[in-house]
């Protein structure tokens, strides 16, 4: 959204403004100044996420303040609160399975979230796509925290792969309450696609 603000006799700060045909726009000493303040803010924003990198995994943690733990299996990534969670994990298997498996074992394992849920409903589930083996399908869903009485939203996305007598799974997402899901799903959705498996030798 954008919104214009025109100063009859002065501009911003005192200075004087240009007027072209009737219009009146900023003196470019305020354009360079509000570049200026734009490029701080995406600098700040930018090393405002830290690295980590485990013996399995490399991501990105919004803040300082984020926690993370992770195993050969995956990587569960929390907000200081507790409220917003990102999770990757993957396995190999000894035969094939479908997305809708893949979403199935997540939930009935409690992988879609760390605190307890009830009501859990899958309310969309996306066409496949198909990337370097791998089969993707993403799934949104809500439930309700037992432990917080909270409503949450959250999206996963299941993956199987089959080649050359090779299978394996991986489902990673996020979940959020619901009255906080519009406003963090962008910073989630960043953090997950963030995240690193390191191969091991």
């Amino acid at each position: 959204m954008q919104s214009q603000i025109a100063r009859r006799r002065r501009g911003i700060g005192g200075r004087s403004t240009l007027s072209i045909k009737g219009r009146r726009r900023a003196a470019p000493a305020v354009v360079g100044v509000l570049i200026g303040l734009l490029a701080l803010v995406c600098v700040a924003s930018a090393q405002a996420w830290v690295h980590r990198e485990g013996r399995w995994w490399s991501y990105y943690l919004p803040t300082p303040q984020w926690t993370a733990s992770q195993n050969a299996a995956g990587v569960d990534i929390s907000s200081p609160t507790g409220v917003l969670l990102v999770s990757y994990a993957f396995s190999q298997t000894p035969r094939s399975y479908s997305n809708d498996q893949v979403a199935t074992l997540t939930a009935n394992g409690h992988g879609l979230d760390s605190h307890p849920i009830t009501s859990l409903r899958f309310t969309s589930a996306s066409k496949y796509t198909s990337s370097g083996g791998w089969t993707d399908r993403t799934y949104q869903w809500t439930a309700v925290r037992t432990d917080l009485h909270q409503s949450v939203r959250g999206v996963l996305t299941t993956g199987v792969y089959s080649g050359a007598g090779t299978y394996g799974i991986r489902a990673f997402g996020f979940v959020a309450p619901a009255s906080q899901f519009a406003k963090q799903a962008s910073m989630l959705a960043t953090t997950v696609s963030r995240i690193r498996y390191i191969p091991q030798s």
